[in-house]
């Protein structure tokens, strides 16, 4: 039989005291030590609480902001609609003065500039017409009886000068006014009235105070046809 003293392993029994020692070493904290892990603790406690503070601070702010908005406009957009109102009334009032005062201008001023630039537009009109005709044999140019002698000499220049002196007829209708021009040629015609122009004019703008938008339209079309 073998004796206890001699069956044991010191070298193991060392070892494990060392592991012990080891673990009893780790295992100890000073006072300091612990108030300064429950210091970070606080601190880092604290933090988190400021975070979810100022988030629920943040939401909070946006809820209030979002219903005194609301409130605002509840306030405020019958105001502003009002407001609206009374300017599209304003600026239809003020086109509506200002369209009168158009319209006045023109009766006034549309038949002056008939009797001072009618026999001018008719002979523009007649010299364009004769670009248009120089290959036709014949030309009959119809002016009013009353702008015969001031238009003659000027129209049989232009004729001389398209080399259609000897192919241009050119007679007064009584059925014309000053301004008024009817051309015929071999292939085609011309009619042009500087009153009917200053006519349209004027009608368009007492329609346009009418608010007849359709008539205003077809009469543009026409004025540009």
């Amino acid at each position: 039989m073998i004796h206890p003293v001699f069956d044991r392993d010191f070298d193991k029994e060392l070892e494990q005291e060392r592991a012990r020692a080891d673990h009893d070493a780790r295992a100890i904290y000073t006072q300091e030590e612990l108030d300064e892990a429950i210091a970070r603790a606080t601190e880092i406690g604290r933090d988190e609480g400021r975070i979810e503070g100022h988030a629920a601070g943040v939401d909070e702010a946006r809820a209030t902001l979002a219903a005194q908005q609301s409130a605002a406009l509840a306030v405020l957009g019958p105001r502003m609609q009002a407001l609206l109102d009374r300017s599209e009334q304003h600026r239809r009032a003020l086109e509506s003065q200002v369209l009168e005062f158009a319209i006045s201008v023109c009766e006034k001023v549309l038949p002056e500039i008939l009797r001072r630039r009618a026999h001018a537009r008719a002979v523009g009109q007649i010299r364009r017409t004769l670009r248009i005709a120089f290959g036709s044999p014949f030309l009959r140019i119809y002016i009013a009886e009353s702008a015969l002698p001031a238009l003659a000499p000027r129209i049989r220049q232009l004729a001389e000068a398209h080399e259609l002196a000897d192919r241009v007829d050119l007679q007064g209708d009584a059925a014309l006014k000053d301004g008024d021009a009817r051309v015929e040629w071999h292939n085609g015609f011309m009619e042009y009235s500087f009153g009917a122009v200053c006519d349209r004019i004027l009608d368009a703008l007492r329609a346009s105070g009418r608010g007849d938008v359709e008539e205003i339209s077809a009469r543009g079309r026409h004025m540009n046809g």
